[in-house]
């Protein structure tokens, strides 16, 4: 079983004076949800993501997804977060035409 570093337990000076930012952090998260636009996508989707940034096994999970996808004679196109607001690939491998499955990842 995975155990949580020491210091998330730790009470210091640091973590008390980061106390109110992470009420507003809590407030303006709840806001977004509640003006969020629910929107439905024309292709199947498979969103690999969660809470920590790095180093929890996205890209394998993903690279395996991609690879049952085209064992199993679908076309999947792999994307992230970021490609959104920049619009176009940051991959030279997703510069490919629309495909019939899809995969998408976040960050």
């Amino acid at each position: 079983m995975i155990k949580t570093p020491a210091f998330w337990d730790n009470k210091g000076l640091i973590s008390t004076l980061l106390l109110p930012r992470s009420g507003l952090w809590l407030g303006v998260s709840a806001l977004r949800t509640a003006l969020a636009r629910k929107s439905e996508a024309s292709l199947p989707v498979i969103c690999v993501g969660n809470l920590s940034a790095g180093g929890t096994g996205k890209t394998p999970v993903v690279a395996y997804l991609y690879d049952w996808c085209v064992n199993a004679g679908l076309r999947p196109v792999i994307s992230h977060a970021a490609m959104a607001a920049a619009q176009q690939p940051r991959f030279g491998s997703i510069q490919k035409p629309m495909m019939q499955r899809s995969v998408v990842t976040s960050r």
